[in-house]
């Protein structure tokens, strides 16, 4: 919930040009909801935006920082976003023989696509992972929260040094899961540097807001026919449809 509302204040502080935004009204809050329409947000996603604002405008008022929320009401009209049908079971499949060949474009696996294909965890918990998170002889994968200061070589030449945070959805998402059979061996060459706490793709952190992979995963329709999100919920139907528990499938996926 605060990262939510941290990435939204953010995107209302670079468009009202200051942190300062207790003094906003109702007017300056109907005109970045009609900017964010124009710059080609779904209506679905300007809703969420606007009802994450309304959610921390009320926070604001319980603890006596605003008066009156300024985002009440600005959600009328504005539809959900439209459910729709994941796709055909074999453009999955597809995308995992992609991911997992090497060629001459491509010299190393998807490893984050696959970690996401076959455990549904979320692009941010497969990108954030660090060496030691994985343990190929015992077969896991742990998802756990850190931050360290990292240095590594720039895509484009040059070094950086710069503290990265890895953040889980919440306390209870640190865990340690096991490998399916087919995800090990598909992993299983994965080049990892033994007893390393540095992350194995810094170069996929985004400092604004803390957060993982977001520009790999953005690729995934263009390079795969799937979005990064189909992952988990091809990954969860398939527990469902095997009979599995709400309850077990809740403390299978992150």
């Amino acid at each position: 919930t605060v990262n939510g509302w941290h990435t939204k204040l953010s995107k209302l502080a670079k468009w009202n040009g200051t942190d300062y935004l207790g003094g906003l009204t109702k007017a300056q809050a109907r005109k970045f909801k009609d900017y964010l329409i124009q710059q080609g947000h779904e209506l679905s996603s300007v809703k969420n935006i606007i009802g994450t604002l309304n959610a921390f405008w009320n926070w604001g008022i319980e603890n006596e920082i605003v008066e009156i929320n300024i985002w009440s009401g600005l959600k009328k009209r504005l539809p959900d976003a439209e459910k729709k049908e994941l796709p055909p079971r074999g453009i999955l499949d597809k995308a995992t023989d992609k991911a997992s060949t090497i060629t001459p474009l491509r010299k190393e696996k998807d490893y984050a696509f696959l970690i996401q294909r076959y455990t549904a965890c979320r692009k941010g918990a497969a990108n954030g992972l660090r060496h030691c998170d994985i343990n190929l002889n015992k077969k896991t994968i742990t998802f756990k929260a850190w931050e360290k200061i990292v240095s590594y070589e720039k895509k484009r030449g040059g070094k950086i040094r710069e503290k990265q945070i890895r953040r889980l959805k919440s306390q209870k998402d640190e865990r340690t899961v096991p490998m399916s059979n087919a995800l090990y061996e598909l992993i299983k060459d994965m080049p990892l540097i033994k007893g390393s706490d540095d992350p194995i793709w810094p170069r996929r952190y985004k400092t604004n807001d803390d957060s993982w992979g977001h520009d790999h995963s953005n690729k995934y329709r263009q390079k795969y026919g799937v979005k990064a999100h189909d992952l988990r919920a091809f990954a969860i139907t398939k527990l469902n449809l095997e009979g599995v528990t709400p309850f077990i499938i809740y403390e299978i996926v992150l």
